[in-house]
Parts: structure tokens; sequence; C-alpha cells
């Protein structure tokens, strides 16, 4: 742990690390079809500097997420991410379902259109910025 400290890097008081390794076990154990679509985005999330924590805390909703959709994310019609965005503001309270609300936004723009972040149309062609 010293040697940590010297070294820069921070100790994980919060024991990130096994709370993420656990998340993607839990992952693994429910056998979902789509299971390596949501490891796959977490592993983007870990590209783009997330912590731990917020990895962590990613999967676990998106894994209560995929059981309460009851099918794949790829193949849910609109509908029924429309009864996911209701079970989701039945069942967390405000800070939660703000951090799950936002995560299925940006899961599902990742997804769709290999996305994370900023604009997921194409520009006009008459458009003037670069």
């Amino acid at each position: 742990m010293a040697a940590a400290a010297a070294a820069g890097a921070r100790p994980d008081i919060h024991h990130y690390s096994n709370k993420l390794r656990s998340q993607t076990r839990l992952l693994t154990a429910q056998r979902f079809t789509d299971e390596q679509t949501i490891l796959d985005y977490a592993r983007m999330l870990e590209a783009r500097c997330l912590n731990k924590g917020r990895i962590a805390k990613g999967l676990f909703l998106l894994r209560e997420m995929r059981k309460a959709l009851g099918c794949d994310f790829k193949d849910a019609e609109k509908k029924k991410i429309e009864e996911l965005s209701i079970w989701i503001n039945d069942t967390y309270r405000a800070w939660t379902r703000s951090d799950a609300l936002g995560l299925l936004k940006r899961f599902y723009r990742w997804l769709r259109f290999g996305v994370y972040e900023g604009r997921i149309r194409p520009r006009s062609p008459g458009s003037s910025q670069a």
C-alpha cells in the first residue's frame, strides 16, 4: 500500500476493483445472450477512463435493466424501452433514477450509432460547422 502511494496511485479504499469484478461475475452468471455487448460497453467505459466504481454501477444497472426488459437490448422496440423507462422511474430513487436513465440513453447511443457522446445525426450538407 505504501508503494502504491509512493508511485502516485491512489489506494482503492472503497474496493471498486472488487465491486467491478463482482458485477462482471454476476453478469456472466445471468447468461444473457447479449452479455458480450454489455461487457464491450463496460470495456469502452474503462478505455474512456471512467473510474471502476462508476463502471461497476453501470454494470449493475444494465444487468437489472436487462432483466426487466426481457429481451436483448438490440432487439427492444420503442414500446419496450418506454416500459423500461417507466420501470426505472417506479423502481429507483432520484439519483439512481437519473444515473440509470442517462446510462440507458448513452448505452443505446453507443449500441445503435457507435457513439458514446456528441452528435448522433449527420450534419446537413449546407452546414458551415466543421
